[in-house]
């Protein structure tokens, strides 16, 4: 039985006289794809009361997996995601009008990471940038969230070359692993192709795969050097 499924039949079960509190927070993981505030509000409150000691499980996370089917990741995201709302712009959640920007939680994560928000374990997140935020960076990253709406990719192609820049070799490791991800797809596409000779065709795919034993022959290079410098 698929996690939806298990939710529609314990939301069924709750409605007959089960907990309230549980009953929403059901409802709010049957509703998650549709509105992530509500599902974020629910596991907040759940947490603070401990209600799910009540409901039979040692743990709230242990309460997510099996009861809502939410991995620790996620339950992660969304619980920080929704005390940074709180904490920054708590009109949103008062105004919540159609007209109002309300950020992705993937979006508010990608904040709460930059800033350095502690995570629900209590520690701080281990993918945040070295050097505190300036003054001025963190208004612009505040901005593009709450103000803008920004997209987590136009966050990270906007911000990550200042909160996380790559080295020279970084660079050159992730482009070359673009470059092999990309001839694997022409090796593809290759055997597909019609209207080509077979010689033509032939001799493409040796050279591709002369290049693929260079560009792995580079990664290996490249994890040394990396390697060295750190």
């Amino acid at each position: 039985m698929g996690s939806i499924q298990k939710l529609n039949g314990l939301i069924a079960q709750l409605e007959q006289g089960g907990d309230p509190t549980r009953l929403y927070a059901a409802r709010a993981a049957y509703n998650f794809k549709h509105s992530w505030l509500e599902m974020a509000q629910a596991l907040v409150e759940a947490n603070n009361a401990r209600r799910f000691v009540d409901w039979g499980y040692d743990t709230f996370l242990d309460y997510c997996e099996k009861e809502l089917g939410l991995k620790k990741a996620i339950v992660d995201k969304l619980m920080v995601s929704f005390n940074v709302l709180q904490q920054a712009a708590p009109q949103k959640l008062e105004a919540m009008s159609e007209q109002d920007v309300i950020p992705s939680y993937q979006s508010l994560d990608y904040y709460a990471r930059a800033v350095g928000e502690l995570r629900i374990d209590g520690c701080p997140p281990d993918d945040m940038p070295e050097q505190q935020l300036s003054p001025e960076l963190n208004q612009q990253l505040y901005d593009a969230v709450f103000e803008q709406g920004c997209t987590p990719k136009q966050l990270k192609d906007r911000f990550d070359p200042v909160l996380r820049p790559k080295s020279a070799i970084q660079a050159q490791q992730e482009h070359t692993k673009k470059t092999i991800a990309t001839t694997r797809k022409l090796l593809d596409q290759l055997e597909l192709l019609d209207g080509i000779s077979y010689d033509t065709i032939d001799e493409a795919k040796r050279a591709i795969t002369r290049l693929h034993q260079e560009m792995d022959q580079l990664m290996v290079d490249l994890d040394v050097l990396a390697n060295a410098v750190e």
